[in-house]
């Protein structure tokens, strides 16, 4: 479930990473994230956003983990029978 919450971070980062520099982004990297327009240094708009991000999409991918887990578990209980 580490990995769900990391891979969160992860993609908001990819999804920011024109403030620092690089494009990278693409959508699907974060689900959630807001595509923001404003002013200020970029670097701080990049941390500011994919920590705001980060959060929102952790909790989705650690939502869709505990999903595929808790149906990993129902079909191998289902196939142990």
């Amino acid at each position: 479930m580490l990995g769900c919450v990391i891979l969160g971070f992860v993609g908001a980062a990819i999804f920011y990473s024109p403030y620092v520099g690089l494009n990278l982004q693409t959508r699907i990297a974060c689900p959630v994230c807001p595509s923001v327009l404003s002013f200020g240094d970029p670097l701080t708009k990049f941390f500011r956003y994919t920590l705001a991000g980060g959060i929102l999409n952790a909790v989705l991918f650690l939502l869709l983990g505990f999903i595929v887990a808790a149906g990993a578990n129902d079909i191998r209980r289902f196939l142990s029978k």
